[in-house]
């Protein structure tokens, strides 16, 4: 019979109930010694591997560099310290997006705001423990004001919580975390959603050139879908899909 299920699917619903890949293939696992006809009736052959794979996928490069930072304010201390930043920031944000998209927790932005058609994002600078980290979430999660659902873009490890800090790391010219939140709150990303058979994909770009901060700029994509089939006896049809974005002049924005 058909799946029912992909390995994108079973690491959204682990996530979703807090469960670790272990715990989630023990879960698929008894539910297959019981149910011996859900194997591939429901649940892919080869689910652990496959699951894995999609988890590993998801890993996200960063930079470490070390630098001297304020230790302690009250005694003027600075030691030397490590500070981390993923490379590719927006795709944080954009696995954030796929995940609440996975297991229909997205919600369009009209429902909880006066904004229509938009991705929320909210992200803030805040001390935990001994480190500092700036973390992003998207408001669009139904439920997502939480830890779970909550990703560190960059971090310092155990300085003291300042201006001085701030600068020389998160705000620094040399980090890319700079530019990115303040991108964000221009308004200048745009984000290109694409969701087929339960797996999603985002990419975000900066439509060029850039409006004014803040400025209404609506993007319109008309996917062209040109197929061919050699015969009817069963063979595979290839597809070829070409995007073609279209800007909407100001009068229809």
């Amino acid at each position: 019979g058909k799946t029912c299920f992909n390995f994108a699917e079973l690491v959204a619903a682990g996530t979703y109930c807090k469960t670790s890949l272990n715990g989630t293939c023990r879960f698929i696992q008894s539910l297959i010694n019981l149910r011996p006809n859900l194997r591939r009736l429901i649940f892919p052959t080869g689910f652990r591997v496959g699951m894995s794979n999609v988890i590993n996928s998801g890993n996200l490069q960063f930079e470490t560099t070390e630098l001297e930072l304020v230790t302690s304010k009250k005694k003027n201390l600075s030691a030397m310290r490590i500070y981390w930043c993923l490379v590719y920031l927006a795709h944080q944000m954009e696995k954030l997006i796929e995940s609440s998209i996975v297991d229909r927790s997205f919600q369009e932005s009209i429902v909880f705001s006066k904004l229509q058609d938009a991705i929320v994002v909210v992200f803030g600078i805040d001390k935990a423990a001994e480190n500092t980290g700036a973390a992003i979430r998207v408001a669009n999660r139904k439920n997502g004001n939480s830890s779970d659902y909550t990703q560190l873009l960059a971090a310092v490890m155990n300085a003291a919580e300042c201006h001085t800090n701030f600068v020389r790391t998160f705000f620094s010219e040399k980090s890319p975390l700079k530019n990115f939140l303040q991108s964000i709150v221009n308004d200048w990303y745009q984000s290109l959603i694409l969701e087929i058979g339960g797996q999603c994909r985002c990419v975000t770009f900066t439509p060029l050139p850039r409006l004014d901060p803040c400025t209404p700029r609506r993007i319109t994509v008309n996917v062209a879908q040109l197929y061919t089939c050699s015969s009817e006896d069963g063979e595979d049809i290839d597809w070829h899909s070409e995007p073609i974005f279209n800007e909407l002049s100001p009068s229809n924005r």
